[in-house]
C-alpha cells in the first residue's frame, strides 16, 4: 500500500508539473508587454502587427492644429543621423507599395486631439517583415511625413517607439 501511494503521489507531481507547462507556454502571447511611447506632440494605442509584417495603428495628435498626414513608415532602425528609416519607407513617401491599403491615396487628416488609424508595413534590415511566428518580437519606430494645414509647413518627424509581438 506504502509503495502504491508513493507512486500514485509521484504520478501526480507530474500531471500537475505537464499542465502547468502547457499552460504557460499556451498564454505566453499574455505574458508579453506591447508598448507604443509617442514623442513631441503624438501618442498610439490600438496597436496590431500581424505575421505579415502589417502594422495597425491609431495615433492621436496635439501640435496645435490639423495635420495632413502624407506619408508614415515603420523601421526597426533610425538611418545614421536618426531623421529617417534605415530600411523600407525609407523617405516617409505616401507611395501605395508601402501600404497595405489606400488610405494615403489623398492624404489622411487628423485635428489636434483627434485619432486616425494607420496601416503599414513594418520593415526589418532584410526587408519587409514577413513570415514571423506569432510570438516573435518586433521592436521599431514610427515617423510621419505631415504637413500642418493652416501654415503650409512640411516635415518629417520621429512620433513612435514601440515594441510589438506578431499575432
Amino acid at each position: 500500500m506504502d509503495f502504491m501511494a508513493s507512486y500514485g503521489i509521484a504520478l501526480i507531481v507530474i500531471i500537475v508539473a505537464v499542465a502547468v507547462i502547457y499552460i504557460i507556454s499556451n498564454s505566453s502571447n499574455d505574458l508579453f508587454q506591447q508598448s507604443c511611447t509617442g514623442y513631441s506632440g503624438f501618442s498610439c494605442s490600438s496597436m496590431f502587427l500581424d505575421s505579415n509584417g502589417v502594422l495597425t495603428l491609431t495615433i492621436s495628435q496635439a501640435t496645435g492644429g490639423q495635420i495632413l498626414i502624407n506619408g508614415a513608415a515603420c523601421a526597426s532602425t533610425a538611418s545614421t543621423n536618426g531623421d529617417m528609416p534605415e530600411y523600407g519607407n525609407t523617405g516617409v513617401f505616401n507611395s501605395l507599395y508601402y501600404y497595405p491599403n489606400s488610405e494615403f491615396a489623398n492624404g489622411v487628416f487628423i485635428n489636434t486631439g483627434s485619432s486616425a488609424k494607420l496601416t503599414l508595413y513594418c520593415y526589418g534590415s532584410s526587408g519587409v517583415a514577413v513570415s514571423q511566428t506569432t510570438s516573435a518580437q518586433y521592436v521599431g519606430y514610427i515617423w510621419l511625413n505631415y504637413t500642418i494645414v493652416n501654415t503650409n509647413i512640411k516635415t518629417t518627424q520621429l512620433i513612435a517607439a514601440i515594441n510589438a509581438q506578431y499575432t
